[in-house]
């Protein structure tokens, strides 16, 4: 995958303490970004399998809800944020340890369909063709929310689709709302539409239109 087109996951260390779990194993509470739940519920059940008995909690969510309750002092150990913008904001917070924050893995940003009806997408403007009425995609606030209205910006199409944004909480939601029929376009990263077959890519948002904030390595 070419450097323009990650989009990078961040884990980082925070300073809370590992808490003492049953039978003598160490909790470890892990909360992140929800298009990375199927991989780290793998991860630590490999890790178990492995090693043998762990208590590896992990919460799901929003980067931003799970970086506004680590603010308030939730117990979490490992965070895994889709954006670095979520890093930065707790690191200028005192919340995390700066010296621990890596990226470890990358995505892209797509744009799926029903697959039923996945209509034909030649270019950015056909998406705001008269067939397309809702298109699901997250606040602004929450990483891929950003990611979709710095694309729909730049390319010049963020007023035009105004009355047709549905709004959902995580990108887990829009593919859901896709995937049902619920909305006629979604916009979601690459993995999470590699894990139905209910529903189409028919648009990869472009690196030259969303470069403001994609990160080169």
């Amino acid at each position: 995958m070419s450097p323009a087109r990650t989009i990078f996951l961040v884990a980082v260390g925070l300073f809370a303490p590992l808490p003492a779990g049953s039978g003598g194993t160490d909790a470890v509470t892990v909360a992140c970004a929800s298009s990375l739940q199927d991989a780290v519920k793998a991860a630590a059940g490999a890790y178990e399998a492995r090693h043998g008995p762990a208590e590896i909690r992990v919460s799901v969510g929003a980067s931003s809800l799970l970086a506004r309750q680590i603010d308030r002092g939730a117990p979490i150990d490992l965070f895994l944020s889709a954006d670095d913008r979520t890093i930065e904001w707790l690191a200028a917070r005192g919340r995390l340890d700066s010296a621990s924050v890596a990226a470890i893995a990358g995505n892209r940003v797509v744009v799926v369909a029903p697959a039923d009806r996945a209509p034909r997408i030649l270019q950015p403007s056909d998406l705001a063709g008269p067939a397309i009425q809702r298109i699901a995609a997250c606040a602004e606030i929450v990483p891929i929310g950003g990611y979709a209205e710095a694309f729909l910006r730049a390319a010049g199409l963020r007023e035009s689709l105004e009355g047709r944004i549905v709004r959902t909480e995580t990108v887990r939601a829009s593919l859901t709302a896709a995937a049902a029929g619920a909305v006629d376009l979604a916009f979601v990263y690459a993995t999470d539409a590699a894990t139905t077959g209910r529903v189409r890519i028919v648009w990869e948002v472009v690196p030259e239109l969303a470069e403001v904030i994609i990160k080169e390595e």
